[in-house]
């Protein structure tokens, strides 16, 4: 009778649909992101060839929640994130209030904004999983005469922060960067800050920060860059304002643009993306390349994407 029972059992079982709230409940339970995670997304069209669960067939919600049974739970991750977080919040309550006061007349100053983004990168240098940091691919969108400038340059420049574009793995580099820009040199260096939308930072232009008042320390050092502001305590914990680890990893994007910002220094560069159709100034860059001897992959960004 046992027996009976226990195969009727799974008789019924078997015969059960899944459902999206199926998988919706077995995600929250092991703590794996999915409302509008590219990554969940991406690994359900792996599974299915489908990367939205309202598409799916019984089948295809069948086979996504038989692999995501397989998955180890998330739970820990999620907790060490909520207390990253919750330590750089705390950071941040401690920070000079002088320099958090967006009210100064001086507030756009690049000094004053050097010493709160230092303010800011040492909280992050203590939080930030650096193997995740490494393992991020970076793009420092410019045009393409600023590109020759840098090549000719790069020695001396490398240390200077460049402001960059983050992206999990190459195949997701943007066609284009912020404010239309087509040309870009893929770099690979130390990140100093991560933010997952520029506006929260607000670094400004990297030439502002070698004023003559800078001069000595630039050009021992390089320019570090700051932020113009360092918003409520309590918001940084609340909301993933500045990226320490893959869970908060969530760039705001405008149009096919990331607006996500990467502090890079110690740089070197990997590799240079032009703009389509750009064969003269496309070889005019490989012969600087060449005089500076460097051998890094020259192409559009489908070419760069495959190449790394």
């Amino acid at each position: 009778m046992k027996l009976l029972l226990e195969n009727w059992r799974k008789y019924l079982e078997e015969g059960k649909s899944v459902s999206k709230t199926d998988i919706h409940k077995l995600a929250d339970d092991k703590g794996i992101l999915w409302d509008d995670d590219r990554d969940f997304k991406s690994w359900s069209e792996e599974l299915t060839g489908k990367s939205c669960l309202d598409k799916m067939t019984g089948d295809d919600l069948e086979t996504v929640h038989k692999a995501l049974e397989k998955r180890p739970s998330q739970l820990s991750k999620l907790k060490e994130d909520e207390e990253s977080r919750a330590r750089f919040a705390k950071g941040v309550e401690k920070i000079d209030p002088d320099l958090k006061d967006t009210n100064r007349k001086d507030r756009y100053d690049n000094i004053l904004m050097t010493k709160r983004g230092r303010s800011l990168k040492k909280l992050f240098a203590q939080e930030a999983n650096r193997a995740f940091m490494n393992s991020l691919t970076t793009v420092h969108w410019t045009e393409a005469n600023d590109i020759w400038r840098i090549i000719k340059n790069h020695q001396s420049l490398r240390r200077d922060e460049l402001s960059c574009n983050a992206f999990l793995k190459p195949s997701d580099i943007t066609k284009i960067g912020p404010w239309g820009l087509r040309w870009g040199l893929v770099i690979k260096g130390h990140i100093s800050l991560l933010a997952n939308d520029m506006d929260d930072i607000a670094t400004g232009t990297g030439r502002s920060y070698k004023g003559r008042d800078q001069a000595e320390r630039t050009a021992s050092s390089g320019a570090n860059k700051g932020v113009l502001k360092i918003g409520y305590a309590g918001d940084y914990e609340r909301f993933k304002i500045i990226v320490l680890d893959k869970e908060d990893f969530d760039p705001r994007m405008s149009g096919p643009a990331s607006k996500n910002e990467a502090l890079v220094d110690n740089w070197k560069i990997e590799a240079i993306i032009v703009a389509e159709k750009q064969s003269s100034k496309q070889s005019l860059i490989e012969k600087h390349l060449e005089a500076a001897g460097m051998d890094v992959p020259v192409g559009t960004v489908d070419e760069i994407r495959k190449a790394l």
